[in-house]
């Protein structure tokens, strides 16, 4: 639930161990991100613009949150893992798995909250604990991933130091330039030349769906007009000249391929004649191997002799 940075990663996870991975976002926008990480992307009969421009989803309408609760107590019914990752600056994360959703579930399902820190996704949600319900579902609440994962967790912090050393020092140098029109530069820098920098202006990371425009009317085309054949052969000329080329082009090719043929079967005959008792083997190599040839050219001691 919720195909953010997290989310976007637990299904490229997912995907690659085989599992069949759905996912809903409240942004239309994600939807193409969620398809070409392979998973099927669920949708409700209802519009409504979820995207705030800053990578985050906004609160959404009661009408909204009704529908996408009731596409998530049916899906709760077949899945056996779910994913939770919404959340909202500033405020608590939004319940969106209640308690009877859970006991729907299958036994020996798993519900992996990320955001328990903020309050959970998950009714049964404990920060800090894995809570097993009575139909035999696992609830996972920790909020420590990165410290449980100390080796992924290090080259990914290592990965980002990395990259921001390579934006601060682009002549790799060692000299710091600071570039205001990097956002990325442009979001660290708190105080410059005694100034007060931060907070950064907000800046646009999803894209808006565009109304597409109506299409423009095609220009219609005059159409030619073609001579009926009735026509073309009520002209003398015409009548004459088809007939003619038939006749002349079949004329010379069968001038041609009667010299071909001639030189074809003249050659045969005379091979067929030269050579009457000639056979040939599988592997031409060897040319004593050919019958009678050594005696045509005079080789003597060859093993067909014997």
């Amino acid at each position: 639930m919720e195909a953010g940075v997290a989310g976007l990663a637990a299904i490229g996870a997912a995907n690659s161990l085989g599992a069949i991975v759905r996912a809903f976002d409240s942004r239309p926008e994600v939807k193409e991100q969620v398809k070409s990480m392979g998973a099927d992307f669920l949708e409700i009969d209802f519009e409504e613009e979820g995207g705030s421009g800053d990578g985050y989803a906004k609160v959404m309408s009661e009408e909204f949150n009704r529908r996408a609760m009731a596409l998530y107590a049916e899906q709760a019914k077949e899945v056996d893992i779910i994913i939770t990752t919404a959340a909202i600056p500033g405020k608590p994360a939004p319940r969106l798995i209640t308690k009877e959703m859970v006991d729907s579930m299958k036994p020996g399902s798993v519900i992996v909250d990320l955001a328990a820190a903020t309050g959970g996704n998950c009714e049964y949600t404990k920060a800090g604990e894995i809570v097993v319900t009575d139909n035999q579902v696992k609830v996972i609440g920790y909020t420590d991933f990165p410290a449980r994962l100390p080796t992924q967790s290090s080259q990914l912090y290592g990965t980002n130091l990395v990259n921001l050393l390579k934006l601060l020092a682009p002549n790799k140098d060692g000299q710091i330039e600071i570039n205001f029109d990097d956002v990325v530069l442009r979001g660290v820098t708190v105080v410059r030349d005694g100034e007060l920098t931060w907070p950064a202006p907000p800046i646009q990371v999803s894209a808006q769906l565009q109304k597409q425009a109506a299409a423009p009317q095609a220009v219609k085309k005059e159409e030619k007009t073609c001579r009926p054949s009735s026509e073309i052969w009520r002209d003398g000329s015409s009548r004459c000249a088809v007939p003619m080329a038939c006749i002349c082009g079949s004329g010379s090719v069968f001038i041609a391929f009667y010299r071909i043929r001639s030189r074809l079967c003249g050659r045969v005959l005379c091979g067929l004649e030269r050579q009457p008792r000639t056979t040939y083997p599988i592997n031409g190599g060897n040319k004593c191997d050919f019958r009678d040839y050594h005696r045509r050219c005079g080789i003597t001691n060859c093993p067909t002799d014997r």
